[in-house]
């Protein structure tokens, strides 16, 4: 694998934007639709889980954080209030492609040998992944 470093770096702000994001979504939603907020919801506690999983490689790896959950969960909380006038489909439509290009990326990624601990987290979060790819689907199709 190319370069680990970078690859969990980036893994690591990605999943912790996506938690915030969904976090967002899941407050804007939540008192008009409960099962779209529980899904939201779920899926920002299961991104923030991810991204501290990342975290915690980066230090036993590198010996440094990956960088600043919170300001990275800011970021995605931000963008989540800045897309408030998009509408809901299209919002769900785009995260749905971006969480199914993250599960193409990591299914890619276990199939070459690299450091056993990362290839377990990626093994562990693709189920998760493939959920959110998901809420898309189990909303408007």
């Amino acid at each position: 694998m190319e370069n680990l470093k970078l690859h969990v770096k980036s893994s690591f702000r990605t999943e912790m934007f996506a938690a915030g994001l969904y976090s967002t979504l899941a407050g804007q939603y939540g008192r008009k639709d409960s099962a779209l907020y529980h899904k939201l919801k779920e899926a920002s506690e299961q991104e923030h889980k991810h991204g501290r999983m990342f975290n915690q490689f980066f230090k036993n790896r590198f010996n440094e954080n990956a960088g600043s959950e919170k300001l990275w969960v800011f970021i995605g909380k931000f963008a989540g209030f800045v897309i408030r006038p998009v509408p809901l489909k299209k919002k769900l439509r785009s995260l749905a492609d971006k969480e199914s290009a993250a599960v193409t990326r990591i299914e890619e990624r276990l199939k070459y040998d690299g450091d056993p601990s990362y290839l377990k987290i990626l093994s562990h979060i693709l189920p998760d992944e493939k959920s959110h790819a998901a809420i898309y689907d189990g909303i408007f199709a």
